[in-house]
């Protein structure tokens, strides 16, 4: 399964892509679920670690283990890429490339997801949606709606 959500926002392309660090991805955590950062490398570099516990509704206890597999800045676009290497079930596949782009009066952030969960994929596609779609306002409070 993949999907892009894509956000306008104001700022510039290097502006935007620096404030991704840990205390964005916990702005952007949903409220159903809770994280705890156990190991947090900032994303600037191939083989940096993101390793979080979540908590769904405060009881389903889940390990994500993440590597960052590809990292890229230039004027026009920066971007990095996360995939999982331990997952929580049902998971089988992730890989989340976070691209932060020059719009035509603007920037936009686009979410580009693709993950597997076996047969179990198109039933968790509306959550794993939802969880991104929700970041859209998020994004905007942050940086400002372009």
């Amino acid at each position: 399964m993949q999907f892009k959500i894509i956000t306008q926002v104001q700022g510039s392309v290097k502006e935007v892509y620096e404030q991704f660090d840990k205390d964005l991805l916990l702005k952007l955590t949903p409220p159903a679920m809770k994280v705890h950062l156990i190991r947090y490398d900032e994303p600037t570099r191939p083989g940096a670690i993101v390793q979080i516990e979540t908590k769904i509704l405060g009881i389903i206890k889940q390990y994500w283990l993440n590597e960052i597999t590809e990292v890229v800045e230039t004027d026009n676009e920066s971007y990095f890429v996360d995939e999982g290497i331990k997952l929580p079930f049902p998971l089988k596949f992730w890989r989340h490339k976070h691209l932060i782009r020059k719009g035509d009066s603007c920037t936009e952030i686009v979410d580009d997801i693709q993950y597997s969960a076996g047969f179990l994929t198109w039933l968790l596609h509306p959550v794993v949606w939802l969880q991104f779609a929700w970041r859209k306002p998020q994004y905007r409070k942050i940086f400002g709606k372009a």
